[in-house]
């Protein structure tokens, strides 16, 4: 039996191109300056390219592809056992559905019959997989039988909160400003975000104004919609795309797995204040430690009765956290090590985007047990010839065993891509991550 993989990425996690010029992501240059592109970013006619595997001194899809491709999957050939499925992720997520479904028929029409292909996606990605999978739409495709699994990687099963500030334009993201966010997810052209919204029934947005006793609220209820400043046609295709998501549908072939961030501060709730005569003031986000990746709270990542692994990790790299990686390789058919746990530390950071006077906020991943740790951080700005080292911090801790421990770097004053290390018992190398300064 052939093994293949079909990889879908989350939100934002494809190329998009007007003209055959890349216009997201957005060049190194606008992680300093505005993005430059938004007026293509707009058009319905923009063109998909690849996934992305990079950004500037980030590595993205790239380092799934490479895992990937260390347990034998090959991109290329006449015979390829690796798919990467890249969409406009701006767009309705069902086209995006029919789109999968095409390209998992034309890789089982490659591959023949006999052939087993796992699905692994990542954020936006797994509901677009279960759209496939669930809709019924696709029940009849002739490459739905080779389907033997789907893998999620910090889905938003149920919604993220998040997504509800994004939409009001409180959120960055990178080469984005907030007020951006909010221009392209208010286009009815382009419903994705809202799709990532909490669904309907869910009470995780609680009334805050005088008198109300936290009653929880229903955004998709035109009044309070409208007091809200969200999108009509884009909560109504929110519905239309949730209502395609139904477990009892899924197909009795195809095993579910999900994987599930638990370390990071993350938004779990919202509450709004419908009565403010501020709109800024009408939303306030709810952030508790230890409740998700960063931007999905575990109680979406995971649906009762599904399998389900809670991993370290922050929301936009949790494909790169080695316990994940070991249950990842065994699902996929390599070597029994579900019990693994990484013996190494890990650095993560919450956001890729940090505003210049925003503190970053730091998680080390540390072996089961750990007791006493002795460290060092060391932040390094990428400059254009150069790498300059820009402040280090020493990590100190001794006490009850931990896995993890959170940590404060104060704000950076200059824009620009950095990233840091952590060097444990002054050792000649360490562990790092980077992320993004950029001005307001």
């Amino acid at each position: 039996m052939t093994q293949a993989v079909v990889l879908v990425p989350g939100i934002m996690g494809s190329e998009l191109k007007k003209g055959g010029e890349v216009i997201w992501p957005g060049n190194p240059l606008e992680l300093w300056f505005p993005y430059s592109h938004m007026d293509e970013l707009l058009d319905p006619a923009t063109e998909v390219g690849d996934i992305i595997r990079s950004v500037s001194i980030s590595e993205q899809y790239g380092a799934l592809v490479d895992s990937l491709g260390s347990w034998g999957y090959v991109e290329n050939g006449e015979r390829p056992t690796l798919v990467v499925f890249p969409y406009d992720w701006r767009k309705d997520n069902q086209l995006a559905a029919r789109k999968l479904a095409d390209e998992i028929d034309t890789l089982a029409g490659k591959l023949g019959a006999d052939t087993d292909i796992s699905i692994v996606a990542h954020s936006m990605g797994g509901l677009i997989s279960r759209c496939y999978l669930e809709s019924g739409d696709y029940h009849a495709r002739p490459g739905l039988a080779s389907v033997k699994r789907l893998i999620t990687l910090a889905t938003p099963h149920r919604g993220a909160p998040m997504a509800l500030s994004a939409a009001l334009g409180n959120e960055r993201r990178v080469f984005l400003n907030a007020q951006q966010v909010k221009d392209l997810a208010s286009d009815p052209n382009f419903p994705s975000l809202y799709q990532l919204l909490p669904h309907k029934g869910e009470p995780c947005v609680w009334d805050r104004s005088d008198g109300s006793r936290y009653a929880p609220l229903d955004i998709y209820d035109a009044h309070i919609a409208k007091s809200l400043d969200l999108v009509s046609e884009n909560l109504a295709s929110a519905v239309k795309f949730h209502n395609t998501l139904d477990l009892k549908r899924r197909p009795s072939h195809v095993r579910y797995f999900f994987f599930v961030g638990c370390h990071e501060t993350t938004t779990s709730s919202v509450k709004a204040r419908l009565d403010a005569t501020n709109l800024s003031q009408r939303i306030a986000k709810v952030d508790r430690e230890d409740a998700g990746d960063g931007t999905v709270p575990i109680w979406s990542a995971m649906l009762t009765g599904i399998q389900s692994e809670q991993v370290g990790g922050v929301h936009g790299d949790i494909y790169k956290n080695q316990t994940l990686l070991d249950v990842l390789g065994t699902l996929l058919g390599g070597p029994t090590n579900l019990a693994a746990r990484s013996t190494k530390p890990e650095l993560w950071v919450r956001h890729k985007v940090f505003d210049l006077d925003k503190d970053i906020e730091l998680t080390l991943e540390l072996p089961s047990g750990t007791i006493a740790i002795d460290g060092e951080l060391r932040v390094m700005r990428h400059a254009k010839d150069a790498i300059v080292l820009v402040r280090t911090m020493p990590v100190h801790y001794s006490g009850p065993a931990i896995d993890h421990l959170a940590l404060l770097l104060p704000a950076l004053d200059l824009p620009g891509a950095y990233q840091i290390l952590y060097v444990a018992n002054r050792q000649a190398d360490g562990v790092s991550t980077e992320f993004f300064v950029q001005p307001g």
